[in-house]
């Protein structure tokens, strides 16, 4: 279960850190741009370049730049120039096609489509190609691996690792070798501007693929990750080069860059709410308003709940809750035990601050009130009856909380076996028994919970209390009559005895 848990957890970060990824650039959806071509082919002659772009709106301003090695070859404004090639009822895609027919020298080129949208924001699609010139003397070893990183991750948070995606190659197809670099920014520099030169005085590393995850494709698609623990929070440069020969300072090198920022402080976690409850049927609210994250306050924070029951085996979760500045839950009370609330707290870098919070919800047993004839009796009451008299409980007012009240149990017991069931019950003088026994009633809730009463019940007979008590008053009467009789009569007798003189 606790596996299930975390796989849970797990999914709601991967989301979590791509909708930051996308709120990182806009607001709203973000266009598509895509290539018909392939990244890192060759040109040996007029060739044009196709693709499409897809938005709900169609854009303000389109327009490309062709490049090498950073300067601007060519570059046009196509924004009256696009097709539309299919439209639905939320987006519209358009179709652009660029002819590459004028005369270039050997180059490692990069053509980058520039998309403007209505609400002023800047999209920016970059392909690489190599292209040679017509002669048997091109020496493709001058030219430059192709390099062109990912900008989908541009200006995000990341705290552990930086991740972020590309594509490479050389002109035979070959692998080229990865390094990086990653600075502060600089304020009089922006980082396309830097030159390879300004690059190899950095100090750089390797860039290693040692899974089958961060890997460097055999067809120049790379994934990868670098390690942050040295870096403090902050903005960031991420500079990645692209060599021809293992060592750096030989053969002909490509660079790239990326911004990102770096946010290792996980947020503070508080949970406000009552560790003891009552059971009942109403909803108790926790809140977390007194949580907090350094960087982003208490605004683009992902609150994760977990609602736990403890048992002697495991964790069972009654629920799991989740979504952006969700600062309070409501929990149930309508079942007693011990619980676990888990808050998990995620901020847009991807740092997981967690409190737990332990719950009691305590259950109040049933409480008995029971009639027999019509009269109320209580734990230890003793009660005689008739030979063949039938004696009527009722306990139909007992009571308990909301919630388990309608679904008492009652259970009735002759000398402690249980006999009857139900809330009333009519019983008859158990055949088997002479003398008396003991009644006992026990209610039980839902959570097995249960108050018992038990009554003593006596056979009526003829030399009851009662009656010895009118034969005792009879006797003591007759006996006080006698008495007086007796009296007298021994008056009179000493009168008639003759007096001496």
């Amino acid at each position: 279960m606790k596996k299930h848990i975390s796989l849970i957890v797990v999914i709601i970060f991967s989301l979590i850190i791509q909708s930051s990824n996308v709120s990182a650039n806009t607001a709203g959806n973000i266009p598509i741009i895509s290539f018909d071509n392939e990244q890192g082919m060759t040109i040996v002659s007029t060739t044009s370049i196709s693709g499409y772009i897809e938005d709900e709106e169609e854009p303000t301003s389109i327009w490309w730049t062709l490049l090498s090695d950073s300067s601007i070859i060519n570059s046009d404004i196509i924004t009256d120039k696009l097709s539309i090639v299919n439209s639905t009822e939320n987006r519209t895609k358009w179709s652009f096609n660029i002819n590459i027919d004028y005369e270039i020298n050997s180059c490692t080129c990069y053509l980058e489509i520039y998309v403007q949208t209505k609400s002023g924001q800047i999209f920016i699609e970059v392909l690489s190609f190599y292209i040679l010139e017509e002669t048997e003397s091109a020496d493709t070893k001058l030219l430059a691996p192709a390099l062109v990183i990912d900008k989908e991750q541009e200006n995000s948070w990341f705290s552990d690792f930086f991740y972020f995606t590309g594509f490479t190659n050389k002109i035979d197809n070959s692998n080229p070798y990865l390094t990086y670099s990653i600075q502060q920014p600089s304020q009089n520099l922006d980082c396309r501007d830097t030159s390879n030169e300004q690059y190899l005085d950095m100090e750089y590393s390797d860039i290693t693929f040692d899974d089958s995850i961060y890997k460097l494709e055999n067809t120049g698609n790379f994934h990868a990750r670098v390690n942050l623990n040295n870096f403090s929070d902050g903005n960031y440069v991420m500079y990645v080069g692209s060599h021809s020969d293992k060592s750096p300072i030989e053969g002909t090198m490509s660079m790239d860059c990326i911004k990102f920022r770096i946010d290792k402080t996980s947020p503070t976690v508080s949970i406000n709410g009552l560790t003891k409850i009552v059971e009942g049927s109403e909803n108790i609210q926790f809140d977390a308003s007194d949580s907090l994250d350094p960087q982003w306050g208490r605004s683009e924070l992902y609150y994760i709940w977990t609602f736990s029951k403890n048992t002697s085996f495991d964790n069972t979760p009654v629920f799991i809750k989740s979504g952006r500045e969700m600062m309070s839950i409501n929990i149930p009370t309508n079942d007693s035990g011990h619980f676990q609330l888990k808050l998990q707290i995620i901020d847009k870098a991807g740092n997981i601050g967690t409190n737990k919070l332990d719950i009691i919800i305590e259950n109040i047993p049933p409480f008995i009130r029971l009639n027999v004839n019509d009269q109320s009796q209580f734990d230890g009451d003793t009660i005689d009856i008739k030979e063949g008299e039938s004696i009527y409980l009722d306990a139909s007012e007992s009571s308990d909380t909301v919630n388990d009240a309608n679904s008492l149990r009652y259970i009735w017991k002759i000398n402690n076996i249980p006999t009857y069931e139900g809330s009333t019950r009519e019983i008859e003088w158990p055949e088997d028994i002479r003398d008396g026994y003991i009644l006992t009633l026990e209610v039980i809730d839902n959570d097995n919970q249960a108050s018992t009463i038990s009554l003593i019940i006596g056979k009526s007979q003829a030399d009851s209390p009662f009656n010895i008590y009118i034969l005792f008053l009879l006797g003591s009467f007759g006996f006080l009559i006698y008495s007086i009789s007796s009296y007298r009569r021994k008056r009179q007798k000493q009168e008639n005895i003759p007096k001496w003189v």
